[in-house]
């Protein structure tokens, strides 16, 4: 691994000599400290976006904005925060909701863990802090669901803490300015990002610092290229003089993702279709609603059947596939009626899920012995077409409802 580079103050305009007295070398730091401070605080001040979430002081709604942002695109965010607001407006409400009531309004959102943890929290607040967010940095990283990122865009927009937000897009911007190479999530160079972050902060408008910081990297510093000539800081920036500012952070190997081929089955019979409730252990879409899927010809090897989907192919009489399979043997004089309904593909985790459904209809009845059944906390219910568009579907389930028609 190559050797990190250590960071440097960004121009002799702000450096001090190696044999300066300690007092110089502090007025040094502090000079560099303010200088990039101003610098990102004037260019954030001049053409910052205007987000719902920065008009508001509230803690909880600086809370739920920062969880939604994580691995989500601000766009796509601004849609689901307002929806979100309006039906869970203050830490109580979610604390009180039901949790399909949560996942039905994240929907759509992904890594619905978040949503839970985001509701775990509220309830904890509740409970030890009688429904007020805590000011302390140390009670906040208690609140489940809220990490030392979380803590830091809290403390600091909310409440005014001197204390770092850290988030990929800081880190891709210091890695860049200091010109450091290597892992940026391990030693020695993570220190020296958290390090770097901690000098740079101001006196004042801490909160408003660490959005800047956050901005730069989201709107000029972009991950494959970074727009230089519109940096505030470009002229301290040792990746930029470096020329290797586009090739930084060092990018960390990714292994490819593992293919799984799936067969999802909407049966419909008498006005009715079924759909599969999953249980909150469930590995993926964990609490949400399915349909009954089949794994075919995966290189996973059973990436898809453990999820409690219940339609496995093997295994003894008690088990939803043979249930499902003599069933369908049993009804096939009823004119079952089976067609394609268009292939998608989805991404979980690692996995690229590639999705075959098929429709499969009974004019005249006889499937509704597949409903009602439960296999590992799953349950299998028939629903009217217009109830199941209420349940929280896992999104590409909800694309199959949404292409077939009755």
């Amino acid at each position: 691994m190559p050797k990190a580079a250590r960071p440097r103050a960004p121009s002799s305009r702000a450096s001090a000599r190696p044999g300066a007295p300690a007092s110089r070398r502090a007025r040094a730091a502090i000079a560099v400290r303010s200088e990039v401070a101003q610098e990102l605080l004037h260019w954030f001040d001049a053409g910052k976006r205007d987000l719902p979430w920065r008009k508001t002081a509230d803690a909880y709604a600086i809370w739920v904005s920062e969880i939604m942002l994580q691995q989500t695109r601000v766009e796509v965010v601004k849609r689901y925060y307002q929806t979100w607001m309006e039906r869970f407006p203050n830490v109580q409400s979610l604390a009180q909701a039901k949790t399909d009531d949560v996942l039905r309004v994240w929907q759509g959102l992904g890594y619905y863990s978040r949503a839970r943890r985001l509701q775990e929290g509220a309830v904890y607040i509740v409970r030890e802090h009688q429904g007020i967010v805590p000011r302390s940095h140390e009670q906040l990283l208690r609140v489940p669901g809220v990490g030392p990122y979380s803590a830091g865009a809290i403390g600091s927009i909310a409440f005014g803490q001197r204390v770092p937000a850290i988030d990929g897009n800081v880190v891709r911007v210091v890695c860049r300015y200091d010109a450091l190479t290597g892992d940026p999530n391990r030693a020695p160079i993570k220190g020296l990002i958290e390090g770097r972050v901690q000098e740079w902060l101001p006196e004042e408008r801490v909160g408003d610092f660490n959005q800047a910081l956050m901005e730069l990297g989201a709107t000029v510093c972009l991950p494959r290229a970074p727009l230089c000539a519109a940096c505030p800081v470009r002229p301290g920036c040792q990746g930029f003089a470096q020329g290797i500012a586009a090739s930084l952070p060092t990018p960390k190997e990714r292994s490819q993702p593992t293919s799984v081929r799936a067969l999802p089955l909407l049966f419909r019979s008498r006005g009715r279709l079924l759909v599969l409730r999953l249980p909150e252990g469930a590995r993926w879409w964990a609490g949400l609603s399915v349909l009954p899927t089949l794994e075919v010809g995966s290189a996973s090897a059973g990436a898809l059947t453990p999820l409690s989907l219940g339609l496995e192919l093997k295994g003894d009489s008690g088990d939803l596939g043979a249930s499902l399979l003599k069933t369908l043997a049993q009804v096939a004089t009823n004119e079952l009626n089976v067609r394609p309904i268009g292939p998608l593909t989805h991404t979980v985790t690692r996995h690229r899920v590639e999705l075959n459904p098929f429709e499969i209809r009974a004019p005249r009845g006889g499937l509704e012995g597949l409903g009602e059944r439960a296999q590992a906390g799953a349950a299998l219910v028939w629903l009217r077409p217009s109830d199941a568009l209420k349940e929280p579907l896992a999104a590409p389930f909800r694309k199959i409802l949404e292409r077939s028609s009755e």
